[in-house]
């Protein structure tokens, strides 16, 4: 078994130091869970939709828009196949 390396601060890398879940920045100012994503998000590179892989239409990854909530996602067709990308957590990118 392969070790993991320690981290600086003395936890693992899961979770603050206090043991509660992950802190988005030391501040201490509320941020919402949308600027505190902490996994990457699956998106389309040919046309940068959210593709998401729903079971109750088989295996392959498709297409959506919405699903604030669960069951919300509208599933649509924009001409291509979903070309896999994943949007890292963080402020959205501006152009120059």
């Amino acid at each position: 078994m392969r070790a993991v390396p320690s981290i600086p601060n003395g936890n693992s890398g899961h979770g603050s130091e206090s043991g509660g879940p992950p802190r988005c920045d030391n501040t201490g100012d509320e941020v919402s869970n949308a600027d505190c994503a902490e996994d990457p998000a699956p998106v389309c590179v040919r046309c940068g939709s959210e593709i998401g892989i729903f079971i109750k239409f088989g295996l392959r990854w498709r297409h959506y828009r919405g699903g604030e909530a669960l069951g919300q996602a509208e599933i649509f067709d924009p001409g291509h196949e979903p070309e896999l990308a994943w949007r890292l957590p963080g402020p959205t990118p501006t152009r120059m």
